[in-house]
């Protein structure tokens, strides 16, 4: 019996493996006897709509292009990193790849765009972007780190769309427990509904929570929420008076010991957040995104933690309506935190995403450099919105009714950075990991504060010493590459030597002089 069994696996594995050689045989003779090209372009974006957007921009390419077929290769993003990896480093990646800069290898797997962003997008003819350069059709002018890569000094990536974290709520349900559809206007009536929730569920005997959260969801309203809050803070500390502060400012003034967990407005963040845990679903440190999201679509919550990418899966995925608003932060007026607020907050600063970069070695890098040109003109990237109903990243293009309430808010105050999200990995995951110690049944925000107080600094430090190193290597490789070119050709020497920026060299100074002095 086992044995007949065995056979059976075996005969179905085979047919399994016939069946997918075929395949790849029938489409390895079709690409080779077609003459048309075949462009292929991977992404990871599973949410609901985005794969018939790529679909649809994908047709109406080849409506324009009838000597080009392109190909959408769609992969979970739990396997993309390494499927695209792989791929690239046996040359046989697709011709146009959705990546990120955190992915690492940027240069060694793709091709810059730098010497086409200032020549006007193709596409746009009879628009009004016709005669502007590519860049300045973009939301953000490729000033996000995937479109121009300061460490490379190189534009590498077009973007489609821009994102915001909201609470989305389920309109019907808000509807039975206060008697109207209008989410609250500010932080008390939200606290409001959060008691009146509680009320609602006991009175009916519910299980219901007023906000689904997991692990996954908190990281991004918790950043929104204490950068709010500490937004006093960052204007003391930002001496240039340039509106921005970056992960390693914050590391340097951390290791100065001008700020910490315990100054005022960092404490008043963290009570902010532990409103937010305590009115979340009982344990949603220990949930997934997932599990959010199914407590939301089954309506045991009111309100959920969730990006605007997520909001299209939602809207497939629940049978009644949805609303969002923006996480209600204090502002001047609040009776008890008014009087360290700043407000008010933006979403941060202004940045598209979801980068298209084209494969280096890929032999179509004309077709795949036009791909990118039509899917970012006005045409290609409303088809994209109003498919997906995402939200678009081209000057012009116009967000959908349903999209339209994830717009982010960009007139406000932002230093672009994350108190809770600083210098680098040794300190992020400090922070993290210690998350019980303010949403658990025993923590606050005290308990969380000393407790970071106590063992952040030895973390502050390593992320700096392995940033320094990153950069002087760096710098290395540029100086020397570029010394190499001068003399590669003695017989037409360059007018000039192409070096990094001296900036890079002085903030590289600025952080070993730091280092140096914080360990006297």
């Amino acid at each position: 019996m086992r044995l007949r069994k065995n056979l059976a696996g075996l005969l179905i594995l085979g047919l399994v493996y016939l069946v997918a050689t075929g395949l790849m045989l029938r489409r390895t003779v079709r690409e080779a006897t077609s003459d048309k090209i075949t462009l292929r372009v991977s992404q990871w974006q599973l949410e609901g709509g985005v794969r018939q957007a790529f679909d649809a921009m994908a047709r109406r390419y080849e409506q324009l292009n009838p000597c080009v077929h392109v190909v959408v290769i769609s992969v979970p993003d739990t396997i993309y990193q390494q499927w695209t990896k792989t791929q690239l480093i046996g040359d046989n990646g697709p011709d146009v790849v959705e990546y990120g800069i955190d992915f690492l290898d940027v240069a060694r797997f793709f091709a810059p765009i730098t010497d086409e962003v200032m020549k006007p997008n193709p596409y746009n003819r009879g628009t009004p972007l016709e005669h502007v350069p590519w860049r300045d059709t973009f939301l953000d002018a490729m000033a996000n780190a995937d479109g121009f890569n300061k460490q490379l000094n190189q534009y590498y990536a077009a973007t489609l769309t821009q994102h915001s974290m909201r609470l989305i709520y389920n309109r019907p349900m808000l509807q039975a427990i206060t008697g109207a559809d209008e989410p609250p206007r500010d932080y008390r009536e939200f606290l409001a509904l959060c008691d009146r929730v509680r009320t609602y569920a006991r009175e009916h005997h519910l299980l219901l929570a007023p906000l689904a959260n997991s692990k996954d969801t908190v990281i991004g309203v918790a950043n929104y929420v204490f950068d709010s809050a500490a937004s006093g803070l960052a204007a003391r500390l930002d001496r240039r008076r340039c509106m921005l502060l970056t992960p390693t400012d914050l590391g340097i003034t951390y290791l100065r010991g001008e700020w910490n967990f315990n100054s005022p407005e960092p404490r008043v963040g963290l009570e902010l957040l532990q409103d937010l845990g305590r009115n979340s679903v009982p344990g949603f440190l220990q949930l997934t995104r997932d599990s959010a999201l199914m407590d939301f679509v089954r309506q045991r919550s009111l309100m959920i933690i969730a990006p605007s990418w997520e909001a299209s899966s939602l809207k497939e995925l629940c049978s009644f309506e949805l609303g969002a608003f923006r996480f209600p932060v204090p502002l001047q007026n609040d009776p008890i935190y008014g009087r360290h607020m700043l407000g008010p907050y933006s979403d941060g600063s202004m940045a598209t995403l979801m980068a298209m970069y084209i494969n280096r070695v890929t032999p179509h890098q004309k077709e795949a450099l036009d791909f990118l040109y039509f899917i970012t003109s006005v045409e290609g990237n409303q088809i994209f919105t109003d498919v997906s109903t995402w939200l678009p990243a081209i000057v012009g293009v116009k967000a959908s009714d349903y999209s339209r309430q994830f717009l982010p808010v960009y007139d406000g105050y932002s230093w672009g950075v994350g108190f809770l999200n600083f210098t680098g990995v040794e300190t992020i995951t400090f922070i993290r990991n210690r998350y019980y110690l303010l949403w658990g049944p025993t923590g606050g925000a005290k308990t969380y504060a000393d407790a970071l107080d106590a063992d952040l600094r030895p973390r502050v430090l390593t992320d700096l010493k392995r940033e320094v190193r990153s950069q002087v290597q760096n710098l290395t490789r540029q100086d020397s590459a570029a010394v190499a070119q001068q003399f590669a050709s003695p017989a037409a020497p360059a007018a000039t030597l192409s070096l990094l920026p001296a900036r890079l060299e002085g903030r590289t100074f600025q952080i070993i002089d730091s280092l140096c002095e914080a360990q006297r």
